[in-house]
C-alpha cells in the first residue's frame, strides 16, 4: 500500500514567499487607489459646495459670511432655513481628532472646523478675514502674474479647501499629483469662474 505523500517544507516555503510577495506588490496600490478616490471625492464634494453657494447667491444677491470661527462659518447657511444642500460633506483629508486637539501642522483655525471643508469669504480687498485669498485669487484667475503683487480692489467672492493628501494645512501650496500621489498642498477652488 502506497504512503500518502504531504507537501515538502521546502514546497510551503516556496508557497509564502509568492503570496508574500504578491502582497507587497498589490497593497501599496491598494492604498494608492483609496487615495485616488479621496481625490475625486474631495473634486466632487467642492463642486457640489461650489454649486450651492451660487444657488444660495442667486437667492440672495450675496454668497454666506464665511470666515475661520464656526459661528459665523458660513456652511450651516446652505443646509437651513432652505436646504441648498441636504448635508454638509467632510473632508476626507482632515484629521479626525477630538475638537480640544490641534491638527499637527494645520491651519491656525484647526481643528475648530474639523472635518470639513474650509470656506472663505469676502466682500473687498479691505476685509480683514484675510487679504492673502485675494492675492491667490487673481493670481488662479490669470489677472495678477505676480501673487505678490498688490492686487486691484475686488469684490464677492470665495475659496473652498480642503487639506490634500498629506493631512496638513499648505495654504500657500497648491496641491499637484505630478508631485507624488501625496505631495504637501491643498486642494482649492476659487469662485465664481476661477475653478480649481
Amino acid at each position: 500500500m502506497p504512503t500518502p505523500r504531504g507537501f515538502t517544507l521546502i514546497e510551503l516555503l516556496m508557497v509564502v514567499a509568492v503570496i508574500g510577495i504578491l502582497a507587497a506588490i498589490a497593497v501599496p496600490n491598494f492604498l494608492n487607489a483609496q487615495i485616488r478616490a479621496k481625490i475625486a471625492r474631495t473634486y466632487s464634494d467642492i463642486r457640489a459646495l461650489s454649486t450651492a453657494l451660487e444657488m444660495y447667491h442667486t437667492d440672495h444677491g450675496t454668497y454666506p459670511e464665511g470666515r475661520s470661527t464656526w459661528a459665523v462659518f458660513g456652511w450651516n447657511k446652505l443646509t437651513s432655513p432652505t436646504a441648498y444642500m441636504a448635508s454638509l460633506p467632510l473632508d476626507p483629508f482632515a484629521p479626525r481628532k477630538d475638537s480640544n486637539t490641534p491638527a499637527p501642522g494645520g491651519y491656525g483655525w484647526f481643528p475648530e472646523i474639523l472635518p470639513f471643508y474650509v470656506y472663505f469669504w469676502a466682500r473687498d480687498i479691505n476685509d480683514p478675514l484675510n487679504p492673502a485669498i485675494s492675492r491667490d485669487y487673481l493670481f488662479r484667475k490669470g489677472i495678477m502674474k505676480n501673487p505678490e503683487a498688490t492686487p486691484p480692489r475686488i469684490f464677492h467672492y470665495y475659496q473652498i479647501r480642503a487639506m490634500g493628501p498629506n493631512g496638513q494645512g499648505d495654504y500657500s501650496l497648491a496641491y499637484d499629483a505630478s508631485n507624488g500621489l501625496i505631495s504637501a498642498g491643498d486642494i482649492s477652488f476659487h469662485g465664481p469662474g476661477a475653478g480649481f
